[in-house]
Formats: C-alpha cells, structure tokens, sequence
C-alpha cells in the first residue's frame, strides 16, 4: 500500500502535551469519581468510614499516634513524647492483650519494661533505677556524655519503631487494616477503569481518529502505520496496550511509561509501544490530509497532476 506522504507526524512537543492534558483529565475523572459515586456506594454497603473511624481510634489509643487539631490528620507523636508514647503503649494499650487464643495474656511490670525496652541491665546502658527501686520505670542518667545523649536519641528512635512493629501484629489492627486497605484498592481499580475506558478508548472511537481530549486540543490525529483511517480493531489494540503500559507502570514505578515514550523518541514516526501494537502512529491533523483509503490518495494525486497541467 502507497504510503500516505500527506499525514504529517506529530511533534514530540505536541504529543508530550496532549499526553499530560490526557493524564490530568484522567486523574481529576478518577478523583470524581471516587468521591462523589464509588466512594459513597462503599461507604453505603461496608461502612467504609466507620471502619476507617476505628482505625484510627486504635492507632490514638495506642499512644504511638496522634491527631493535629488543625487538620485533624493522624501523626507519629512528636519526638519529645516518644519515651511516655512508648511506655503507655506497653502499660496501658498491650497490657492484657492476647495476641493469640492459645497464648498467655500480655502482663506489663516496670521491671519488664526496664530489662526489656530500656535495656537496663546492658552494659552502656543509658538508665537507672531511681533509688534502685525495681517497681519503678528507669530514668535516663544524669552523667550522659553529648554523644550518648545523641546515641539517645536512635535508641528511642528504635524503639518507637519496635512498638510500632508490635502494633502491626495485634490481629484486630492487622485484620482492620487489610480490610481498608481491601477497599481502598477496590475503589481506586474502578475509578481508573472507568476512567481510562472513558478517555482513553469511548472518547477517541466516538470523536474519531483516535483522538482523546489531550489530542483534540493540541490538534493530533491517530492514523494507521500509512496514514490512513483507523479501523475499529486499532482503536481496541491501541487500548489494550495503553492499558496494559499503565497496568505495569503501578509495578515498574512508573518504568513501562519511561520506555514506551523513549520507543517514541528514537523511532521513526515517533511511535510509542502501543503504536507498535496497534500499527498506528500520530499526526498533525491541520498539516495533514487523511484518506480512508489508498484509492482516495490516488484521485487526490490525480486531481493535482491534473489541476498542474492545466
């Protein structure tokens, strides 16, 4: 088939742009979706914010979090409350827990706490006992050198994330969280497959020539590998591969989309994997004369040898 010299390819520029426009029509579609539609209708069947309610009520009163009455958002405590954070987590939160039917309940003591967490009975140890009173939680030594107060510091640090991890095993938080974060996934893999089937597929068949909203406004086409009309079969190859590029980007950090659009750099026509796929590529529609077929290319030439002659 007789190439079509008349279809113009698309700058780099050009598809760059329309491919962003594209993505931020996508992501703001998404969004909507979820909290206006997909979200609610969750919320409406699994109580989806009362699960996320307890959630956060677990982590507030395990003394490990806190909440900014500003914006009321969940934190880590703030540094200078990680030592009373991580004994009330052991005192007063794990105290009594089971983590297991079969085992013994969790029984703090302060001497626990001591050799355990502090470490006291260490060599370089950074406490002691106050009046070498057993039953009674350990201090920090008044002799610490500047780099042992700095040493401190990541010890307390690590055992804050000790805690942390000890969390993270309590069935109760573990299975609540699973289960948001079941939704979570959920909510979001609808809101992306509407929106991609939306955008990326009902929208360019429906306003022809393969363009999407990003297209559209920056002037691009999709035409097969030889300038000519897509069929409906490219459109649906084209899809696929899109789709399947932002499927692994999710798992390659975003390294599918990285190499599909080095594969539009440096190739000719600059054609990306899908276009590969789908044996299509871009063009400048206002540089460009499309033709359905070669037939119509051939009358077009014609016309204008024609026209030159006379």
């Amino acid at each position: 088939m007789e190439q079509n010299q008349f279809a113009v390819n698309g700058n780099l520029l050009k598809r760059s742009g329309a491919a962003i426009l594209d993505f931020i029509v996508f992501t703001l579609a998404s969004l909507f979706l979820i909290s206006s539609a997909i979200g609610p209708f969750y919320d409406n069947q699994y109580n989806t914010s009362q699960l996320s309610e307890q959630f956060t009520s677990f982590q507030l009163a395990s003394y490990l979090y806190d909440e900014d009455e500003t914006t009321n958002q969940v934190l880590f405590v703030s540094n200078g409350d990680i030592p009373d954070a991580i004994y009330n987590y052991y005192s007063e939160f794990k105290n009594g827990k089971v983590y297991l039917e079969e085992t013994d309940p969790f029984v703090f003591s302060n001497s626990w706490y001591n050799e355990t967490i502090l470490k006291i009975n260490d060599e370089g140890t950074f406490f002691e006992l106050d009046q070498a009173d057993t039953t009674l939680r350990a201090i920090e030594r008044n002799d610490l050198s500047e780099d042992e107060q700095a040493l401190l510091l990541n010890f307390y640090t690590n055992a804050f994330n000790d805690a942390l991890a000890d969390l993270a095993q309590y069935e109760p938080y573990v299975s609540l969280a699973q289960q948001i974060n079941q939704f979570f996934i959920e909510i979001l893999a609808i809101a992306a497959s509407i929106s991609v089937l939306l955008f990326y597929f009902l929208i360019p068949l429906l306003l022809k020539e393969g363009r999407t909203l990003g297209k559209l406004a920056l002037g691009l086409s999709v035409v097969n590998k030889d300038g000519y009309h897509v069929a409906w079969w490219q459109h649906l190859l084209r899809f696929i591969g899109l789709t399947i590029t932002f499927v692994l980007a999710i798992y390659t950090i975003l390294g599918s989309i990285l190499v599909s659009y080095t594969f539009m750099i440096f190739t000719k026509n600059y054609r990306s994997l899908h276009d590969f796929l789908a044996m299509t590529r871009v063009i400048d529609r206002k540089q460009s004369l499309i033709f359905t077929k070669e037939a119509q290319l051939l009358d077009y030439k014609a016309s204008l040898d024609n026209t030159a002659l006379e």
